[in-house]
This record gives C-alpha cells, structure tokens and sequence, in this order.
C-alpha cells in the first residue's frame, strides 16, 4: 500500500505544476462570481449552488442578472442556449483531431473478476456500440439477466 500512495503522490507532484494555470483562473473567476453575487444581494451559498449546476462560467456570471430580473422562462432558456452556442464551435473545432476513432461503446455490464499480482484486475464486460441515433432499451428478465 506504501508503494502505491508513493506513485500516487509522485503522480500528483508530476502533474501539479500543469494545473496551475487552470487553477488561478478558476480561483480568479470564482472569486468575481461569488463577489459579484453577494453585491447583487445574494446569499453565500448562491455562488456555489450555480457554480455546481450550471455548466460554463460566462453562464454563471449571466445568471445573477437573470436571477433578479422578472420571472421569464423562455428568455432566460433562450439567453442560456445563446450563451453556451459558442460550445458547438469547440467541438466542432475538435472534430478533426478525432476522426476515425472509431464507434463510441456502452458498457452494458462490468465484473470485476480478481486482483492481478500486476495490481490491476481483470474484468468482464458486455459492450454495445452506439451511434447518436441508436435507442437502447433495457429490462429485467426473469433471474439476474438483461434482456
């Protein structure tokens, strides 16, 4: 076990230093999002609850004026939709670096089978490929099976 905590912290010592960007900027906006909401009025806990639900910080920001105005649930979807577009524009700036990959797969069972002397186990599973339009039902049968 000793062995183990000691490549992990190794791990972390390795990887640390490249989170560090990513880190100051999510501690930079999160500290304007949760000053930004408390001037607006807002409990402490709004700026976290946000930050959990909603995916993208720009959305973050955007949601305190939304919070405050009059209720209007198809603007507010409608600005949130707008905002989040540009997300379509990464991924679809990303499509090229992944072409050819292959069929995306859904793991329909996963049996951990034993431990290896490696320290990695072996496992059993059933998978399924998928495409975007695929519908996968699942059911009980009668026993433990999956029909």
């Amino acid at each position: 076990m000793s062995e183990r905590r000691g490549q992990a912290l190794t791990a972390l010592k390795a990887a640390f230093p490249h989170t560090l960007p990513i880190l100051t900027g999510f501690l930079v906006l999160g500290t304007a999002h949760g000053v930004l909401m408390s001037a607006a009025g807002f409990a402490w806990w709004w700026p976290l609850l946000t930050s959990v639900v909603i995916f993208g910080g720009s959305l973050e920001f955007v949601a305190t004026s939304l919070l405050q105005a009059p209720f209007a649930p198809l603007q507010s979807l409608l600005t949130g939709l707008l905002v989040q577009a540009r997300h379509l524009f990464y991924g679809i700036a990303m499509l090229e670096r992944y072409e050819g990959m292959g069929r995306k797969k859904t793991v329909l069972t996963l049996d951990i089978l034993r431990k290896r002397s490696d320290g990695y186990h072996d496992l059993r599973m059933v998978m399924q490929t998928v495409e975007l339009h695929d519908d996968v039902t699942v059911a009980l049968a009668e026993g433990d099976a999956v029909a």
